[in-house]
Formats: C-alpha cells, structure tokens, sequence
C-alpha cells in the first residue's frame, strides 16, 4: 500500500470514528494550527537550521487522541528530504487516582525522497503526569522500533501565569536522556554512549480570542554531552540554537 492511499485509509478511519464517537455522544474536539520557526531541532539535534513550516492537526475522541503534524524546510534546498517529514501519532489516556496516563505509537514519515537518504520509522510510547502538582511535571518514555531501535525518555516541568484575560505567559524546560544504542543511530557515531542528551527551555506568550490561539515564542536547545556535542558539529551541525516562532491555531 503506498501512501497516499494508507493516507485515505486513515482519513476515512478517522472520519468514520468521529461520526460513530458523536453518534455514541462521546466528547468530540480538536485543532487546526500552523507554526512558523526560525530554525528546527529535535531531541537536541539540529535537524534543520534555516525557516520551518509546521502545520498539525488533532482530533480528540474520548480518551483517544490522534494527530498529524508536518515540517517543511521553507528554502527547498538539495537534500531537504531529510530535513521533511510528517509525524503521525494516536494514544489513549487514563486517568489513575491523581496520575494522568498516556500510552500510543507515532510513525515518522519522510518524503520527497528520491535519494533515499532518510528511512521512515516508528515508535511506541508512554507518559505520566501529575497535572495537579507544582510546575506539572512529566515523563515520556519512547522506543523506536524502526531506524532507531533505541529508548529516548523526557522529563518535563511548566508552569502557566494569567496576566490578564485571554493571555497567558507559559514557561517550558525538559532533560533529555537515552540509551547507548539510540544516541550511535541518532547522532551517527558509534563511539556514543548513553546518558544525559539535551536540555531545552521556551517561554511564550498565548492570546486567546474565542476559539483562537496566537502564540509567538523563544526557545534554547542545547546538547549537554561532550561527546554528543562533538558529534554534532562532526557533522556540520549546531550543537546548541535559540528558535524563534509563532504559532496559529483553531480549537473545536
């Protein structure tokens, strides 16, 4: 099955869930946005050091989530493919005394890719938060099961300010950790070891205005590990970066 038709698959699939889930009178919402950022980096990997464009949309259907979010490389350039990829992903949430739970799976789809410099691949995941404590804290677990075959887990901390009504001050941090394995197919050295991976933080505005969202923001990404860091600029990449960007959205 190629994909645009596995794609058709699962419009159809999602479409036919969403009528059955209202026709059951399951909550049924969802949003539509679109992200521009100065530049993309990816568990601490500079993936894409020029302007990205990143449209997402999530449907949310009971306890069931599913969504697909895209990143463009906006300049176009000569192997972009590897820097061009749609993500899509579904989980399922429970909610256990005051721990919220997450388990799914995303698939990382690359295309445009004629010379088969990038390979799609897959993950599993799980997630636990504690919504009600101090700063949210959480933590998610990823095993890739395709390229990879490797574990990737992030902590997580925020923390949300009401200055006024309808806007937010939203600050965001999160350690990176992984396995030995995931870091030598990640970073592509097989000399890597496991452990501490990156550490990143963001701080944005969110302005709300009915059912929409505008939500400009800064963030800084850095590779903790020598090593890592080493790797990093082996392969003419940054191995840290401040992004900026601003992001659309339309709740329902």
């Amino acid at each position: 099955m190629n994909r645009k038709m596995a794609l058709m698959v699962a419009v159809c699939a999602v479409g036919g869930l969403a009528c059955s889930a209202g026709a059951e009178g399951l909550e049924v919402n969802g949003e539509i946005s679109t992200t521009i950022a100065s530049s993309y980096f990816w568990r601490g990997k500079e993936v894409n050091d020029a302007e990205v464009f990143q449209p997402q949309v999530m449907l949310g259907i009971g306890k069931w989530t599913v969504s697909a979010l895209g990143t463009w490389d906006m300049r176009g350039e000569p192997a972009s493919s590897t820097r061009t990829r749609v993500d899509v992903q579904a989980d399922y949430s429970y909610e256990w005394d005051k721990v919220q739970l997450k388990a799914g799976a995303v698939a990382r789809i690359y295309h445009d890719d004629p010379g088969n410099k990038a390979r799609d691949t897959y993950e599993v995941y799980v997630q636990a938060a504690a919504p009600d404590m101090p700063f949210y804290p959480s933590i998610t677990i990823y095993y890739d099961f395709g390229m990879i075959d490797g574990l990737y887990a992030s902590l997580a901390a925020g923390q949300t300010w009401e200055i006024r009504g309808g806007m937010d001050i939203v600050l965001d941090a999160r350690v990176g950790v992984a396995t030995e394995g995931f870091n030598q197919r990640f970073f592509g050295d097989e000399s890597l070891r496991g452990g501490l991976v990156d550490v990143s933080g963001s701080l944005c505005l969110r302005i709300a205005y009915r059912e929409f969202f505008i939500t400009p923001k800064v963030e800084y990404v850095t590779l903790v590990d020598s090593a890592l860091r080493d790797a990093a600029e082996a392969a003419g990449r940054s191995p840290d970066g401040v992004i900026g960007g601003i992001s659309v959205a339309w709740s329902f």
